[in-house]
């Protein structure tokens, strides 16, 4: 029994081999021959060839069409006495610039079938051509040919309409048939108003404009059941869009770039052999750090980074603050061991005892980036996760090409300019029997610090009150002297350099600091006197206030600030309420009304000039952010970060209320103007939402130039912790802002002082142009908005209410 089960096996398997003989003997299957042929169409030549074709046949029929409306009373005559046999006859003579084939074409078109609409089947050709060629989605296809097949039989009607029953070649045949139809049917006013109504239809169909209805009839859609003027739209559209949303998945973006570029410069000393100078100068030299471009590496701007989902990073990273102390780069190389220095980056007189340097490698250390980490971790659970940025899908970010370059932005070290400075700041100490030990200078973008180690026994006050000796000896004005600098067993002087650097908006976007911040709103303030980029968290500071004298910067320092939140954030995550009691400085943004900014109910301008309407949208605000505490009240969260997280996993129903919150940033221009005119009225919902709107996500930039105690209150100071002073006239100005004197120092065009807790820090602020905004304004401005504004809560005043009454 066994060898005739093996037997039977044996003889399967050799009628199966004698199958796939017989098969391969018979050649390849009709699949494997519809497989091989896919896979020939697949070719990328095959393409690019029919590419061209589409193309050359575009543009065939384009010139066509073109020389026969010249021609067509010569040619039309030819066409119709030979027909197509025109093409083969010697004898026929046409005008047409592609010959007899062109004109027999053009006939065929717009004679007998599109008219002047045939124009539109070339374009079709050609951008067909044009995707094929270069593989890519240069047009959307589909709505080219939906909107050109509308417009042909739509066009061809109404030009043959427009034109009379005796003019066969604007509407063609096709336009002809139609258009005598209709009149038959409907008579002239019928089909005139039929093809008017087509018209609106076809606008409609593509463009889908934004149709807005009258002010009561939009308060009237607007009541809500709970008494919030937009919270049933809110929870429709939020529905709406968690339902129609597929799952999406965004990553952080990682850049590339270079890291910042160390160097220490040696100036060679005078007098090397302290025995022989006259005086106790000689023995000193200068130690300069120059500062490397870090972060300068012009970057390409793609889409930004997703912001982490705490939000909650410091402003800058553990290695970003290493590359950014004091000491400069140059403390952290060999070159000052070699020459003589010691490990600090200091220089001493030849002869003095120098710190042992320890040799040896420290191992590399491996920092793990925790939001990478995180995202990889949970990358399973985002699958479903909400994506508020659906909305608008196919936004694009604006691009570092919309900036100007002012050219080299690198800090450029002038090395007799810094030996002649160190010569008078210590012959000026030694003037007044001050000795220093050390000295070491770090040129900045429109200052250099200049650090000094006074020698024992020196009292620093007496430093201090040399303040405007040596801005004397120096010729120089907006000397700062910082005694001691915190941190720091050194006092610092403050120059300013003779040829100062533009520090362009450009290289600000385009660094890594930014393109890698890990922050839920940063904003590039400058540079620092390092040559380092500053890029802080708004989200953090959490509000700023910003003064300064006319004409020194602040409303450059406000552009800065909105177009660093347009470069980073989606329309979906921001929005901005503008104040300009000026009128002229914000206007600019009016472009980008339905994009970012937030509207008041039945207001047709988005941005504030009416001290009036300022009132009630401070008020609107107050409305908002009180909302807003009950939604996180309600979710059991503590602020915006963690009630978006819970939103965003669809650990909220829309149907109870809840929506995504976005960042809502209030700027106002000219504080003090709305202090003057309304007072209390302004003040109180300021003082109000200074306290309370952080957690909700609501950030105020207000910027004044009368920087007075009645201006800037106590109650508006306490609420302030991050505030920047412009150069300001006398040092009461600078006190009131920053409780410490110093911005009547600064040399103005963007110098400023950053106060954020109890540090000062020196920054020069980026410039970015009127038409540099304007670009950027209009980039953003020309694409999809969303569907419907942003609305704030309506807020009706108790004494217009009484007025009414």
């Amino acid at each position: 029994m066994a060898s005739a089960s093996t037997a039977s096996k044996t003889n399967k398997r050799t009628r199966k081999a004698s199958g796939k003989t017989r098969k391969a003997a018979k050649g390849p299957s009709l699949a494997e021959r519809l497989g091989s042929f896919r896979q020939r169409l697949k070719d990328p030549r095959l393409r690019k060839v029919t590419g061209l074709g589409f193309v050359l046949l575009g543009i065939f029929g384009a010139v066509a069409m073109g020389s026969y409306l010249v021609h067509f009373d010569v040619d039309q005559d030819q066409v119709h006495r030979r027909g197509f046999g025109m093409i083969f006859d010697g004898d026929a003579e046409v005008r047409n610039a592609l010959g007899r084939l062109g004109a027999w074409t053009a006939h065929q078109l717009m004679d007998l079938r599109f008219g002047l609409m045939a124009f539109l089947v070339a374009f079709c050709s050609l951008a067909l051509g044009a995707n094929l060629l270069y593989g890519k989605r240069i047009f959307h296809l589909r709505r080219v040919f939906g909107g050109s097949v509308l417009a042909i039989v739509w066009g061809c009607t109404a030009l043959a309409y427009l034109t009379g029953p005796h003019a066969d070649l604007p509407g063609g045949g096709l336009g002809r048939f139609i258009a005598d139809g209709l009149t038959g049917a409907l008579g002239g006013v019928g089909t005139g108003i039929l093809l008017g109504f087509a018209l609106l239809v076809f606008v409609v169909l593509q463009f889908n404009p934004e149709l807005r209805l009258p002010r009561f009839a939009q308060r009237s859609s607007m009541d809500g059941g709970d008494g919030s003027p937009t919270s049933a739209r809110a929870d429709k559209a939020a529905q709406e869009a968690i339902d129609r949303q597929a799952p999406t998945y965004h990553s952080v973006d990682e850049l590339n770039g270079t890291g910042a570029r160390e160097e220490v410069l040696k100036p060679k000393s005078r007098s090397a052999d302290p025995a022989n100078s006259t005086d106790g100068r000689a023995g000193l030299e200068l130690e300069v750090v120059a500062p490397s471009p870090a972060g300068e590496n012009g970057l390409s701007n793609s889409n930004p980074p997703t912001d982490s989902a705490d939000g909650d990073a410091e402003h800058q990273s553990p290695d970003q603050r290493a590359d950014t102390t004091t000491d400069g780069p140059a403390e952290s190389t060999g070159h000052a061991v070699a020459d003589g220095g010691d490990q600090d980056g200091w220089t001493e007189a030849p002869g003095s005892p120098k710190t042992a340097s320890q040799s040896g490698e420290a191992p590399a250390l491996d920092i793990a980036d925790p939001v990478v980490e995180k995202i990889e971790a949970e990358r399973g659970s985002l699958e479903s996760t909400y994506d508020p940025t659906l909305e608008l899908p196919d936004y694009r970010y604006p691009t570092l090409e919309l900036l100007e370059d002012y050219g080299h932005s690198d800090v450029t070290v002038n090395t007799e300019e810094l030996e002649r400075n160190k010569d008078q700041i210590i012959e000026t100490l030694d003037n007044y029997g001050i000795q220093i030990s050390r000295i070491k200078a770090t040129p900045g973008p429109t200052v250099t610090l200049y650090e000094i180690v006074p020698a024992k026994g020196v009292r620093i006050s007496k430093i201090k009150n040399l303040e405007d000796d040596i801005a004397l000896s120096l010729s120089a004005l907006g000397i700062r002297i910082i005694a001691p600098i915190p941190g720091k067993g050194t006092v610092g002087i403050e120059v300013p350099n003779v040829n100062k650097t533009i520090v362009g908006m450009k290289g600000q976007l385009g660094s890594e600091k930014f393109t890698k911040a890990d922050m839920s709103l940063p904003i590039c303030l400058g540079k620092t006197i390092a040559g380092e980029n500053y890029v802080a968290d708004l989200a953090r500071m959490p509000h700023l206030l910003m003064a300064g004298a006319t004409g020194q910067g602040k409303s450059v320092g406000i552009n800065a600030i909105l177009v660093s939140l347009l470069y980073k954030k989606h329309p979906s995550e921001l929005k901005l309420v503008l104040v300009d009691p000026k009128k002229v400085e914000l206007s600019l943004f009016q472009l980008i009304e339905k994009h970012f900014l937030a509207t008041m109910p039945g207001e047709e301008e988005s941005i504030i000039t009416d001290v009036r309407k300022v009132v009630k949208t401070l008020n609107a605000l107050c409305i908002e952010m009180d909302q807003r505490y009950d939604l996180l009240k309600k979710a059991h969260t503590r602020n915006i970060t963690e009630y978006n997280g819970k939103f965003l996993k669809r650990k909220l129903n829309p149907v109870n209320g809840h929506r995504f919150l976005p960042f809502i940033v209030l700027v106002i221009d000219e504080f003090a103007d709305l202090i003057m005119t309304a007072g209390k009225e302004v003040e109180m919902p300021i003082a109000r939402l200074a306290q309370l709107a952080r957690a909700v996500g609501i950030h105020l930039v207000i910027a004044t130039q009368r920087p007075s105690v009645n201006i800037i209150t106590g109650l508006i100071k306490a609420n302030f912790p991050a505030r920047v002073a412009f150069k300001v006239t006398a040092k009461v100005d600078s006190r009131t802002i920053l409780d410490t004197s110093g911005a009547d120092q600064l040399i103005g065009r963007g110098d400023m002082l950053l106060s954020i807790g109890s540090d000062v820090v020196r920054l020069q602020c980026p410039f970015v142009d009127t038409p540099e905004v304007e670009d950027v304004v209009k980039f953003i401005g020309e694409q999809k908005a969303p569907s419907e504004p942003f609305l704030l809560p309506e807020y009706l005043d108790e004494k217009e209410l009484q007025a009414a009454d």
